[in-house]
């Protein structure tokens, strides 16, 4: 028999803290923002959605659903209320969701809604999250920089590009076709460095020893 799969944020989890377990959810799908306007003399609009670089997407909703339980009326209000005072204090934090438990969402309480009927409750759950799925895990490219200029390789398999993070113990410089990146010793995230979707080179050369770390994001 499966594990009972259950949500998680703020240090609590569902079906451990509250006995319940996700009877229904509905990802939604992320809408695409669009940026369309008419040009005189050109039949139709022109899109410039792609006009800094990519498509840009809006917030998405995930919708879950959860029977709660009581003795009697009053004790079924009870749990509503714990259960309540925990999904409504979900803001901007980590919402892992265990159908899907190598993600998670990153978002806050919207809506919800509640139907009894006697000693049983539907407690239906509204999130607006970030329009990606975020890895729980980091992926690392780990690489030494010296005086002879190397070529990196670094796949990014998420749906978009991503800004990653640079650790580095010293001196590094990384030039991508026109772009070159000078950075000393610690941790950066540089402006207008991205990882595209799919294979990324770039050439490095300095003394240090460096990781390049970013987070899956997939739709």
């Amino acid at each position: 028999m499966s594990r009972i799969k259950q949500l998680i944020a703020n240090g609590k989890s569902s079906y451990n803290d509250f006995g319940l377990y996700i009877k229904e959810r509905n990802p939604s799908l992320p809408t695409r923002r669009t940026n369309k306007l008419s040009v005189p003399g050109m039949h139709g609009t022109y899109d410039f959605s792609e006009l800094y670089g990519e498509v840009i997407y809006d917030d998405r909703t995930v919708e879950y659903k959860f029977d709660i339980t009581g003795w009697d009326v009053e004790d079924l209000d009870n749990e509503r209320r714990k259960v309540l005072d925990w999904i409504m204090n979900i803001q901007n934090t980590e919402i892992v969701d265990e159908y899907n438990p190598n993600y998670h969402w990153l978002g806050s309480y919207e809506n919800g809604s509640w139907k009894e009927e006697a000693e049983q409750g539907l407690l239906t759950v509204k999130f607006s999250v970030y329009p990606f799925a975020i890895s729980n895990e980091y992926r690392d490219t780990y690489f030494q920089a010296t005086s002879k200029k190397e070529t990196i390789t670094i796949n990014n398999e998420s749906s978009h590009r991503i800004a990653p993070i640079i650790i580095t113990d010293g001196n590094v410089l990384i030039e991508i076709g026109n772009q070159r990146i000078s950075l000393a010793s610690g941790e950066w995230r540089v402006e207008n460095f991205y990882l595209l979707k799919g294979e990324n080179e770039f050439v490095v050369s300095g003394n240090a020893n460096v990781c390049i770390r970013y987070s899956e994001e997939v739709f």
